[in-house]
């Protein structure tokens, strides 16, 4: 039996995994036939987002609230910012880092500071 756990855990975040790259990863390739299936792919993906952020919800919603979603999206916001900003943009470069300073914010979080728990809200 716990073999069989472990392995629906392991499917379980496997699966999230791939719902989470679809929520932030547009360009991501699905191999379906498109001439057999061709509103699978979209069904399938729209289905998947959806999933994504409903769970999202669910665990920001909890008392206490669970962050780690929130805090990988975070770091995959930051990470986007980053990579569209220019080199030249040192000021807004900085802004950034501070405003999305993760472990600033998992400490903060911790400490049920508000500005977190905010930041998780606009997202």
């Amino acid at each position: 039996k716990m073999k069989s756990n472990n392995k629906d855990i392991n499917t379980l975040l496997h699966h999230l995994y791939i719902a989470h790259e679809l929520a932030i990863n547009e360009d991501i390739n699905i191999n379906v036939d498109k001439v057999k299936h061709p509103n699978h792919e979209e069904s399938m993906r729209s289905s998947l987002k959806d999933s994504y952020w409903n769970l999202f919800k669910e665990q920001i919603s909890e008392n206490p609230p669970k962050l780690e979603l929130a805090f990988e999206l975070l770091t995959e916001i930051k990470k986007s910012l980053d990579f569209v900003m220019t080199p030249n943009i040192i000021n807004l470069r900085n802004d950034v880092n501070e405003v999305l300073d993760i472990e600033t914010l998992k400490k903060q979080a911790e400490n049920n500071s508000n500005r977190c728990y905010i930041l998780c809200k606009i997202i």
